[in-house]
């Protein structure tokens, strides 16, 4: 493994802040990374707290021996995605926790990493692979996948259709010619058709961000941790995520409302039997963004917005 790239934490305190640490509970980090969030969260646990920290990525677990070593036991490290939360916290016997934080999106090292193909700017093979649990690379992606479902992917980033079509058959040609395509050349294909939007990202910039997002199924298990985080949760422990595009924001959103309306019965569920209460309060009405100092520290702090709830009762 290369050396691993420092990552600096996006809202590190405003995030820890709003989980309202108490010193002997016990928290979730559900995305170590590069370990920032988790380090302040361990400093304001006394002895008796224990903080349990997931990344898919076996380099992020890797990375964090250092922090694990000096924890005095109160760190515990999952390979393994947040996806998984629920039930890796029933093998250990914690039924219910103080507080869980997501901190979404890829890490610095993930991103500068050349042979992990993150970004346009490493001309590294296709692959996108957060961990090892990913299926496939994103160039396998790109040849199996039907040319109308990419079209979708590239739609869903803001991509005009006739581009995405477009954009769609002239990469499934190229994956089919390149068996070992590199982000380049990815690169300069999508420079060639697509072009930048007023107000929105580089285009290369959305589409990378689509194809990663289906490698990983991120989508997906944003949606499964909102789904699985509430009942984990004791009365009082709050959830906080930190979203980093739209896509992902909306979801996070609209999950944690679900946890604030009067009632959460399904809809054609003729009589109510979850009492008509709300199962959270939401924290933060609009969001918390970053501040002008951090944003002129981290670049990468710019789309950042953190969304949090408390549980205002016990979810089975």
């Amino acid at each position: 493994m290369e050396e691993y790239t420092a990552h600096t934490s996006v809202l590190l305190r405003e995030a820890v802040d709003i989980l309202a640490i108490k010193p002997s509970g016990i928290y979730v980090d559900a995305t170590f990374g590069g370990g920032g969030h988790s380090a302040a969260i361990l400093e304001k646990l006394g002895p008796d707290g224990r903080l349990i920290a997931f990344d898919r990525d076996p380099e992020a677990i890797a990375h964090g021996q250092d922090l694990l070593n000096n924890s005095a036991g109160r760190l515990t490290l999952v390979n393994d995605n947040f996806s998984s939360l629920k039930e890796h916290l029933a093998a250990m016997n914690i039924l219910k926790v103080d507080g869980i934080l997501a901190d979404l999106g890829v890490s610095t090292h993930q991103l500068l990493a050349e042979e992990r193909g993150f970004s346009a700017k490493n001309n590294g093979f296709l692959d996108m692979r957060m961990g090892p649990d990913a299926a496939m690379s994103a160039a396998d992606l790109l040849r199996t996948i039907d040319e109308y479902q990419l079209a979708t992917l590239f739609m869903a980033v803001d991509e005009k259709p006739r581009e995405a079509r477009l954009l769609a058959r002239e990469m499934k040609k190229l994956a089919g010619e390149r068996p070992e395509l590199t982000t380049g050349e990815l690169a300069e294909l999508i420079q060639k058709i697509s072009m930048p939007h007023p107000g929105k990202k580089d285009p290369t910039k959305r589409i990378f961000l689509a194809l990663r997002m289906a490698v990983n199924g991120e989508l997906e298990a944003i949606d499964t941790l909102l789904a699985k985080a509430p009942s984990c949760l004791k009365i009082g422990g709050r959830l906080a995520v930190i979203s980093f595009h739209s896509l992902e924001d909306r979801h996070v959103k609209q999950g944690l409302r679900r946890l604030t309306v009067n009632c959460t019965c399904p809809p054609k569920q003729p009589v109510c039997t979850c009492g008509g209460k709300p199962m959270a309060r939401l924290l933060t009405k609009k969001g918390i963004l970053p501040g002008e100092e951090e944003l002129l520290n981290n670049h990468r702090a710019r789309s950042a917005t953190l969304r949090a709830v408390e549980m205002l009762r016990e979810v089975p």
